[in-house]
């Protein structure tokens, strides 16, 4: 599909193959930026990183969403939104692939042990790694100048610090913990005898513990249609 106006009239056969080369561009920017989330991923978790690595908790579909169109109440016509200079801010957010790289870190670091925490990023930017203090005018574009200890710093290097922080505290802290994984029962479909099937799923799971009782109901249900089967009246057929 062709974004972007094209002078090639509808229907061609020259406008078609610009639109099979501008698809072809799509599809290979999503796997170039799928390769470098892997291979940043893989590098970060690699022998001899650190044990800890925090992330900025970033709502990234927020970030990219598009800005809501506003309409005056009193004359009915469109405001602007900013829509054109968030575009470009959403731009540069895709092709940085935040969320493809934390994703794809979280079960590269499973793996290799390493624990990731996803810490808030709330006035990072603007709290001093060194005495704390906190205020905007501390982050000066791409400076970072506290004003009341004179600590000077980039202010990316100054906010990476303050996440380690946070992170190292949230440990300090005890506020991380262990989610308990519920191990599940290998599901297995009965046969009409009621003997189960062995190496034959079913689409929902069934847990350990539910398992032997779902076996049990059935077994009284076939029971049940076996009486019932046994006590109908059963009728001579006619022309005997």
């Amino acid at each position: 599909m062709v974004t972007q106006q094209c002078a090639l009239p509808k229907g061609s056969a020259n406008r078609r193959k610009e639109c099979r080369r501008y698809a072809a561009k799509k599809a290979y920017q999503g796997r170039l930026a799928q390769d470098f989330s892997h291979k940043t991923s893989t590098a970060l978790v690699k022998d001899g990183s650190p044990r800890l690595l925090a992330l900025e908790d970033l709502k990234v579909a927020n970030m990219v969403r598009k800005p809501k169109a506003k309409k005056d109440p009193k004359t009915g016509k469109w405001l602007r939104n900013g829509a054109r200079a968030k575009a470009g801010l959403t731009s540069a957010i895709v092709r940085s692939s935040w969320g493809r790289i934390a994703v794809q870190l979280g079960y590269e670091a499973q793996r290799a042990g390493v624990l990731v925490l996803k810490v808030p990023a709330a006035y990072s930017s603007q709290e001093c790694s060194r005495c704390g203090h906190t205020h905007p005018e501390n982050r000066r574009e791409q400076r970072f100048f506290c004003q009341r200890c004179g600590f000077t710093d980039h202010a990316d290097t100054n906010a990476g610090r303050n996440i380690a922080a946070r992170a190292i505290g949230m440990v300090r802290g005890h506020e991380v913990t262990d989610k308990a994984v519920k191990r599940l029962a290998k599901p297995r479909r009965t046969t009409e005898t009621g003997r189960e099937a062995p190496g034959v799923p079913v689409q929902s799971p069934v847990s350990r513990a539910k398992a032997p009782a779902d076996r049990s109901q059935r077994s009284m249900k076939q029971e049940a249609q076996g009486a019932r089967s046994l006590d109908a009246p059963t009728t001579a057929p006619q022309g005997v």
